[in-house]
């Protein structure tokens, strides 16, 4: 993994570009910042049965009140499912075990999810990860407590 230092070498600008930059044979992946997105800190319901991921109210909005079939995609691969847009109250989720999986998933880790196509027929996110396990301190347990605290200008 590549240190957050080298956002300088990219010129990085958080929602400048959806296109993909290489530093250090890694891929890097942004949000377009035009089109709706959330994120969500992964927790163990979301990484283990029932791997269920709840989307946020905002984000239920711009979505289909039925059952549509649904695509993941995450650094040029795809994975589809179904959104479930109908249901008790606000919560509408849908089914992403096989990309937990194939993705190696884990508690702390992060999704952005961006909403790249939405119809009645089909629903579209690209999703970008970021590991929870981010080398941002300089040791171990550097941000582990308010003594070890790690500030990012």
């Amino acid at each position: 993994m590549t240190s957050v230092a080298n956002r300088e070498r990219l010129n990085f600008q958080p929602g400048s570009s959806s296109r993909t930059a290489e530093v250090d044979d890694t891929e890097y992946y942004t949000i377009s910042g035009t089109r709706p997105y959330f994120d969500v800190i992964l927790s163990r319901t979301h990484v283990t049965p029932p791997y269920r991921l709840n989307l946020p109210t905002r984000m239920v909005s711009e979505l289909p009140s039925k059952l549509v079939p649904m695509v993941l995609t995450s650094c040029g691969k795809t994975w589809e499912t179904f959104y479930h847009g109908r249901g008790r109250g606000s919560t509408k989720r849908f089914g992403w075990k096989r990309f937990v999986i194939d993705n190696d998933l884990r508690m702390g880790d992060c999704c952005f999810f961006e909403l790249m196509e939405c119809s009645t027929t089909k629903i579209v996110f690209k999703v970008i990860i970021l590991r929870g396990t981010l080398p941002l301190g300089e040791g171990a347990g550097d941000g582990d407590t308010p003594e070890t605290a790690i500030f990012i200008e």
